[in-house]
């Protein structure tokens, strides 16, 4: 059993999982490319009898050209793309009807109805629940909106 664990290819096996386990602990999503490589030399010991210098060179290449050619493409795939909240686009509901799905007060706020959805509202004025009202502005998540007066 202790033989077992002399054999390059388990050697390169348990090598590859340090690291890929390693790149799990630290940031930067680089080691990953290297176990990868490691468990590729792994199964080309299983195949073939190489030297030790004959490992460690494929170990180099085959780690390093799965840096460079994967590491753009799935970064964006296991790390996700971060995107900036802004008001951007604020501008295009201001104008538009809701109704209110709560009482809103100036103190308290309340919810509206906006596009299917519930948003948490604010209002200078006191507006009852089912009243129609007008969105004025947006502070972050939370619709600014006032009483909505009919133009006789």
């Amino acid at each position: 059993m202790s033989d077992l664990f002399l054999k390059p290819e388990v050697l390169w096996f348990i090598t590859g999982l340090v690291m890929l386990v390693a790149e799990l602990i630290t940031p930067g999503f680089i080691i990953i490319f290297f176990g990868f490589g490691a468990w590729g030399v792994a199964i080309i010991c299983l195949v073939f009898d190489i030297s030790l210098d004959a490992q460690l060179s494929v170990f180099l290449v085959l780690s390093l050209l799965l840096l460079f050619l994967l590491r753009k493409k799935l970064s964006s795939v296991f790390t996700g793309t971060r995107q900036d909240v802004s008001d951007e686009g604020a501008d295009d509901i201001i104008g538009e009807k809701a109704v209110a799905s709560t009482d809103i007060s100036p103190v308290s706020g309340g919810k509206v109805a906006f596009r299917g959805a519930d948003w948490a509202a604010d209002s200078d004025f006191e507006i009852k629940q089912g009243e129609n009202v007008i969105i004025t502005g947006r502070k972050s998540i939370r619709l600014i909106v006032q009483p909505f007066k009919k133009e006789e």
